[in-house]
């Protein structure tokens, strides 16, 4: 009877586990005011959702009844691999998810949205959906100093490997921080699983461009 109930409760034992290790070493790092304003160089639905958010932040401070827009959203290749597109979120979920315990007021503070607020104003109030690495979707207006803003100050922390405890170094270098083994080896999988969907990309879109076949070959 023992040996029956460990495996009735094996699958929820591990799960719970699993969802411990998420929120000490994944959303702890990543739910912070510092972090969640990076969703503004984002899925560009995202993001517009977000700058109204944080718009009605600014006019009235009491949010307990703000209510995000509710769609079901399919996520790009920038998520994970490009041969896998069945990511689809809920919005209000997410963004529900990702706000909740952060502070908005602290947020609209921050270097990234204080530099060029008004830019942002205007990017979150328009009724099209602004992708800022999509020209014509910009009517008319130049959001160049946006793209900058992500590429020098956003788009380096993702490939930053300490920016989440989680997915800091590979097996052999997590080793020298005591941790235990499976937690090694934890870490060890989520990285590749987060970086080679990018350098992936990054050698096919270099073939691409290279027409001499014996060089291309060279490519990888």
């Amino acid at each position: 009877m023992t040996k029956m109930r460990y495996f009735i409760d094996a699958p929820g034992c591990f799960f719970k586990h699993c969802n411990e290790m998420f929120v000490k070493h994944v959303a702890t790092n990543v739910l912070k005011n510092d972090v969640v304003v990076y969703l503004i160089g984002g899925n560009p639905s995202l993001v517009q959702m977000l700058l109204n958010w944080m718009a009605v932040t600014e006019d009235n401070q009491d949010m307990d009844s703000y209510v995000f827009p509710s769609e079901q959203l399919r996520l790009g290749t920038e998520h994970g691999s490009r041969d896998d597109t069945s990511l689809v979120i809920n919005t209000r979920m997410c963004l529900e998810y990702l706000t909740s315990i952060v502070e908005p007021l602290e947020i609209l503070k921050d270097p990234l949205i204080v530099e060029s607020k008004d830019l942002w104003c205007r990017m979150g109030s328009v009724d099209v959906t602004i992708d800022l690495f999509d020209r014509s979707t910009w009517c008319n207006v130049d959001y160049e100093a946006l793209v900058d803003f992500v590429h020098h100050l956003i788009a380096l922390h993702p490939i930053h490997q300490q920016r989440v405890e989680n997915h800091i170094q590979m097996a052999a270098q997590v080793a020298s921080t005591h941790v235990e083994e499976d937690r090694q080896s934890w870490r060890a999988i989520s990285l590749p699983k987060i970086m080679r969907p990018f350098n992936k990309e990054a050698v096919e879109d270099k073939k691409s461009k290279v027409k001499d076949p014996k060089k291309r070959e060279k490519i990888i």
